[in-house]
């Protein structure tokens, strides 16, 4: 295999700070151009994929003599591998096949965290939310009657997750 990745970066910010306000939001865009020169067994693919991938961040604070509170969301865009997306099925090993998967999608993945402390109770409170949209994961699959596996990329909803911590 023989691969390049060409790619740029362009990115947006805003920012704004006062007294008791501070906000800040950054967009960011990365497209990018992947080539790809494989040979699997006795197949070759030349491919060329071209993608964007996109950062949102925004975080708000706001802060006082006693009280604090804060607000911040991330999100970003993972590209499945360019072998990946490619329909070559490598059967050189006739117990361990692999395939590839053209519509493969790319993973999101994006949490949002809230925070609040009160300085003279001496009290804190954080919750974070998180989740992937189109996780990216290996299917195997088992073959009983021969015990050879395949395999192959595929995407994957409902990876989630939630955190409460409270301090005093």
């Amino acid at each position: 295999s023989f691969s390049r990745i060409y790619a740029h970066e362009v990115q947006a910010v805003f920012m704004y700070n006062s007294e008791r306000w501070n906000a800040d939001a950054t967009f960011t865009a990365e497209p990018e151009r992947r080539t790809l020169d494989q040979k699997t067994g006795i197949m070759q693919a030349d491919t060329v994929r071209s993608s964007v991938s996109l950062i949102p961040r925004l975080s708000v604070q706001y802060m006082d003599k006693d009280w604090s509170f804060g607000m911040t969301y991330d999100g970003s865009t993972s590209q499945p591998d360019i072998s990946s997306l490619l329909s070559l099925t490598d059967n050189s090993n006739p117990l361990y096949i692999t395939r590839g998967n053209p519509r493969l999608k790319a993973a999101y993945r994006q949490s949002l965290s809230f925070d609040g402390r009160n300085s003279p109770l001496g009290l804190s409170v954080n919750i974070r939310l998180s989740n992937t949209i189109n996780e990216q994961t290996l299917a195997v699959y088992y073959n009983p009657q021969t015990g050879g596996r395949i395999s192959s990329p595929v995407n994957i909803n409902g990876n989630r997750d939630a955190n409460l911590y409270v301090s005093y």
